[in-house]
């Protein structure tokens, strides 16, 4: 089942079952968003459904298990990144600015609660 150059299917260059695990928890946190104002139960539903599908799709093998007969140690080009500390770095500073801004937006949602107001009656012109 493999495609041209060894690789295996890509979607989006990246592989399919990485593919499927980020389809299935961006669903569920989007499920989340739209029931995360009901009372009911449905949150700890969604969570526990993609925690199964999770562990279900790291279970099952991708491809089929290869003896040591079977294993043929080709030729191993060395490749370096050489932006791969940049990269890292990147990832660090993009990690604390979403905790961050994800910590800030919760301060000021519980600190600023939303308080009913009374309405005047207005007068009415007869």
């Amino acid at each position: 089942m493999e495609q041209d150059g060894g690789d295996g299917a890509r979607v989006l260059g990246i592989g399919v079952g990485l593919f499927l695990l980020i389809l299935i928890w961006s669903c569920t946190v989007a499920g989340l968003v739209l029931v995360s104002r009901s009372g009911s139960a449905l949150s700890s539903v969604l969570i526990v459904l993609a925690s199964i599908l999770t562990v279900v799709l790291l279970a099952v093998p991708r491809e089929e298990i290869l003896t040591g007969k079977d294993i043929k140690t080709p030729e191993v080009e060395k490749i370096i990144d050489g932006m791969f500390v940049w990269r890292i770095l990147l990832l660090v500073l993009l990690s604390v600015s979403v905790l961050a801004g994800g910590t800030l937006t919760l301060l000021d949602y519980g600190l600023h609660p939303v308080q009913p107001t009374t309405l005047k009656k207005l007068k009415t012109i007869q």
